[in-house]
């Protein structure tokens, strides 16, 4: 891997089993520093699906053995970050190792993360977060938490409403569970929403690693007021034209908010339960629990009692407008590059 002082080498988990979450936000700050001059490298893992999205992103990337343990990974991107030398390493790869962070400074690296929940974030330079309740700060470097620093791509941007005004909620849902939908919670989404006597019109959008996306098609068929939408290009045009969605926590939850779409968000893990919570006391979203607690009947109550109460829908509307404006990747690169030097 060939770097140099006018580059950042970006550490990043993800692929067919993990997901795109990763991936993509990383990819939108890689962009916004690309704009800027500096040239982003990927270290990530060698996964057909990853070796297949950089090679149409334009990005320089090196591929490293795939392994379960984190540790191991990080171990493997040090090494190359310190041989190749250069001026920043953004990690998002969910728990960092202490020994590997300082290797990297060790090395002249300026060392950042996102909502990094390992040893190694006490070391870090920079450590930006959604939540601060769910992350350690770092002892000599600065954190920056909220959802200031939430990272929303540019395209999505030209969706996002001038105004915060809106008459009523129109039955139009969005229902969508990230890229690989790792917890099969879409079919019995479908099926509340099957059972819910009113008109909507509802787009099930599944991401491009959602194995059972046959099955959804089965199960949506019958009914035509489900339009079913694999991994669409259009993606934040489908989002933005909701009045409601059914997700899980991630990086949809923040961009619908963004969008001023309320969200009726379903958590995966406890931490993701931790997170939803906190972001729910914005006004944006309700938490429905965890996904193995959550029954069809709850979330149909759930859709018809939002959408039946203009009131409190415009207020999670603008509740999310001021939460998530945008600028979070700018924000991000601002602190990252001034650390670095090229500020």
């Amino acid at each position: 891997m060939k770097t140099s002082g006018n580059s950042i080498a970006f550490c990043v988990t993800g692929g067919a089993a993990s997901g795109m979450g990763h991936i993509k936000r990383c990819e939108v700050l890689a962009r916004e520093m690309l704009s800027r001059g500096v040239h982003p490298v990927f270290l990530v893992p060698d996964d057909p699906f990853l070796k297949d999205f950089f090679q149409k992103s334009g990005f320089d990337y090196r591929l490293f053995p795939m392994s379960p343990d984190c540790g191991d990974m990080l171990a493997r991107y040090a090494q190359a970050v310190c041989e190749s030398g250069p001026a920043a390493v953004v990690l998002d790869i969910i728990r960092s190792r202490d020994e590997h962070v300082r290797a990297m400074q060790a090395a002249g690296c300026v060392v950042a993360a996102l909502d990094d929940l390992g040893a190694g974030a006490e070391s870090l330079d920079a450590h930006f977060a959604v939540d601060d309740a769910v992350v350690q700060p770092p002892r000599n470097g600065r954190l920056f938490a909220g959802p200031r620093y939430v990272i929303i791509p540019r395209q999505l941007l030209s969706h996002r409403p001038h105004d915060m005004e809106c008459a009523a909620p129109r039955p139009e849902l969005f229902v969508g569970f990230g890229g690989s939908d790792a917890r099969g919670l879409t079919i019995p989404a479908v099926r509340s929403l099957t059972a819910w006597d009113a008109p909507f019109n509802a787009s099930v959008v599944l991401g491009p690693l959602v194995a059972d996306h046959e099955a959804v098609k089965t199960a949506c068929a019958a009914d035509p007021r489900f339009t079913v939408l694999r991994d669409p290009p259009d993606l934040y045009r489908i989002m933005a034209g909701a009045s409601l969605a059914v997700c899980s926590v991630g990086q949809s939850m923040f961009e619908l908010a963004c969008l001023g779409v309320p969200a009726l968000v379903v958590s995966l893990t406890e931490l993701h339960a931790r997170m939803a919570d906190n972001f729910a006391s914005c006004g944006c979203i309700a938490h429905l629990g965890l996904h193995d607690s959550l029954t069809e009947a709850k979330l149909a109550d759930r859709i018809s009692a939002t959408l039946n109460d203009p009131e409190q829908w415009r207020a999670m509307r603008a509740a999310g407008l001021r939460a998530v404006d945008g600028a979070g990747a700018r924000r991000i690169c601002d602190v990252i590059l001034e650390l670095a030097g090229f500020l």
